[in-house]
């Protein structure tokens, strides 16, 4: 019996956990949504973590990326 409490602890808890982190990520996107800032570096951590979890990123002028090839 006490396995199943265990078990019913642990779903809560990772239940718990991922839906707070999709309010997170619904919250950040909205707001940066709300401020148009998708087109300048980002304005705070919560955002930067929005962006990066979402795969989202900010090609500012004058900063270039080498590509390089491997053969």
């Amino acid at each position: 019996m006490i396995e199943l409490y265990l078990f019913a602890a642990i779903a809560l808890i990772s239940a718990g956990v991922i839906v707070g982190t999709l309010i997170v990520l619904a919250a950040g996107i909205h707001r940066e949504e709300k401020a148009c800032s998708f087109t300048v570096g980002s304005p705070s951590r919560v955002a930067s973590g929005v962006r990066a979890a979402n795969g989202l990123y900010v090609r500012l002028p004058g900063v270039t990326q080498q590509v390089t090839r491997h053969a």
